[in-house]
């Protein structure tokens, strides 16, 4: 997890609308992971981050021929 902070930027709130069983199954996650919401975001964000660049690691080179 990056959790690169700024202490000089204030965060902003972002509301998100959900179904009930939604909210409880993301309250779950987070507090399973002994994470806040925006932490528990932020590693989501991270891991795709993460699967993104092990994706064009594994792309052969355009210029590459066999």
């Amino acid at each position: 997890m990056s959790s690169h902070a700024d202490p000089k930027v204030e965060p902003i709130l972002v509301p998100v609308k959900m179904r009930p069983e939604l909210r409880k199954r993301f309250r779950v996650s987070a507090v399973s992971k002994d994470m806040t919401y925006a932490q528990l975001i932020e590693h989501w964000l991270d891991l795709e981050d993460a699967e993104l660049a092990k994706k064009r690691a594994r792309q052969a080179h355009p210029l590459h021929r066999p």
